[in-house]
Parts: structure tokens; C-alpha cells; sequence
């Protein structure tokens, strides 16, 4: 085979815990103890994840936030919560061990809309409420401003400060008193 023959522009894209060359993939765990390589070239390898894809650990690969892969898991937290009642769900996650992580957190309000972006692909499809009902169809963000807490609702993308009126209809979800879903990621 002639030099000019095998010579193929190869593509690059370099992250903060991963590179991609061409459709191979390297990923480096965020405590930097772990390192998984996915690669297309040989017979019998896991193609690079996708997102919506379920790993070996159970999880849900959700998408990329600053260009780090974001985990969540496959389903939200069996209860609404009020704010101050997410960390704790989290801290639960971890405590027990689940799926064998012990780095769940509430998503910050990026990363929140980066799971809204992608409820509909792979195994988060049908995952998240998206009724449009209240409590329910809002997802509690580790996200606050001005002693507010940040929500989105996942039936239409709606984000914002928290604001309730005295009848139970919302403009934006997220005051701390009030209770909505949860999905936490890693």
C-alpha cells in the first residue's frame, strides 16, 4: 500500500476528561482513577456511548456539560422533594452506593437543561414527567439566586426563578418551599 493511499484525515476533539480520534474514545473518571477506551476498530468493541445510552453501571449517559460526560440515572427520585430535601436525596444516592457511584449531586441549572435537551433520546425516553403537571413536571436545580432556587419544567423548557401565587399556579417553579421532582447526576 503507497503512503499516499493509508494517509486519512483523522478528527480530533479534546475534552477536559476525554479525546475522541476518529469514532475511538477515551473517557478519564472524574476522581481520575478510571480510564475507558471505546473503539469501533476492533471485533467485538463497544462503540463510543451515545447519549441516552445505558452503561454497564446502570446509568444513563445524559449529554456533555463543559464538555465532561454527565451520568444521571434511569429514573427520577421516587418522591418530590423541597429544595432543601434535593441534597439530601443526593447524599442518600451516594451513601448508599448506587450504581456503584458515590459523586450524585443535584444538577446544576446547565446541567438540568442539558437533561431536558436530551429526555428524548435512547433510555431517557418516557423517563420524565413531562404532563405539564405541578409538582411533578418541574426539576429541582442545585442552582440559586437571591434566596431562590432554579427549576425546569420538562413538559415545554420553561426555566426560572421561583414564583407561586397564593391559588398553586406557577410562572416559574424553584421557591424552596414548594416541592418538584428530582433527577440527580454525576
Amino acid at each position: 500500500m503507497s503512503g499516499e493511499s493509508a494517509k486519512q484525515d483523522v478528527q480530533v476533539s479534546v475534552g477536559k476528561d476525554f479525546v475522541i480520534i476518529g469514532t475511538d474514545r477515551v473517557e478519564v473518571s472524574p476522581d481520575r482513577k478510571n480510564v475507558t477506551a471505546y473503539t469501533n476498530d476492533s471485533a467485538g468493541a463497544k462503540a463510543a456511548p451515545e447519549i441516552g445510552d445505558e452503561m454497564e453501571d446502570g446509568t444513563i449517559l445524559a449529554g456533555y456539560y463543559e464538555d465532561k460526560p454527565l451520568y444521571t440515572t434511569p429514573r427520577d427520585e421516587p418522591l418530590t422533594v423541597r429544595f432543601e430535601e434535593a441534597a439530601t436525596q443526593a447524599g442518600a444516592l451516594n451513601m448508599t452506593n448506587a450504581f456503584s457511584h458515590h459523586d450524585w449531586r443535584v444538577p446544576s441549572k446547565g446541567e438540568l437543561n442539558v437533561l431536558w435537551e436530551n429526555r428524548n433520546k435512547g433510555k431517557l425516553a418516557g423517563t420524565f414527567n413531562e404532563t405539564g403537571l405541578d409538582p411533578a413536571g418541574w426539576y429541582w436545580s442545585a442552582s440559586k439566586r437571591d434566596g431562590d432556587a432554579w427549576a425546569q419544567h420538562f413538559s415545554d423548557g420553561d426555566d426560572g426563578l421561583a414564583q407561586r401565587f397564593s391559588d398553586g399556579f406557577r410562572i416559574n417553579n424553584g421557591l424552596k418551599t414548594y416541592v418538584s421532582s428530582l433527577r440527580c447526576v454525576r
